[in-house]
């Protein structure tokens, strides 16, 4: 009698097909993809089914919090085609912040992604959010 091995991700028997050379270790492609991106931390907020812009607008929200945290008056653009995402301020000290979305690589180094080359000139640093709640700025700004 075979022995039924269950998905690594959601605990459903995995498939006979999937299972051929008993090694698999999820049930699906899905399952396997989702389970990745947990391992790296790279799941978007709200589970994968939430849109580019909510993700975008979560990214965004999560930042300006953890820059009023370090004493930033924050401001957030309102139109989507703005030159950079938030603008912080503390005392003479003004920030132009563009926000990305950061990715963990394999070796769990992280990056933002989808800087264009513009962006650079238009902000005076970049806060990269990763899903498991960690913001890297670059360059980096002073901790109060």
């Amino acid at each position: 009698m075979a022995t039924v091995r269950l998905c690594a991700h959601c605990n459903n028997p995995i498939p006979a097909k999937r299972n051929r050379h008993n090694n698999a270790r999820y049930c699906s492609i899905e399952c396997k993809d989702i389970a990745g991106r947990i391992r790296l931390g790279n799941l978007r907020p709200g589970g994968p089914q939430t849109g580019r812009h909510t993700h975008g607008t979560i990214n965004e929200l999560l930042a300006a919090a953890d820059l009023m945290r370090r004493g930033y008056d924050v401001y957030r653009a309102l139109c989507f085609n703005s030159r950079c995402d938030l603008v912080a301020i503390r005392g003479e000290v003004i920030l132009r912040v563009e926000v990305k979305t950061g990715r963990y690589n394999s070796a769990g180094v992280g990056k933002a992604m989808g800087i264009h080359k513009g962006q650079r000139e238009h902000c005076d640093s970049i806060a990269a959010v990763f899903a498991d709640g960690a913001i890297l700025y670059e360059p980096p700004i002073d901790v109060r």
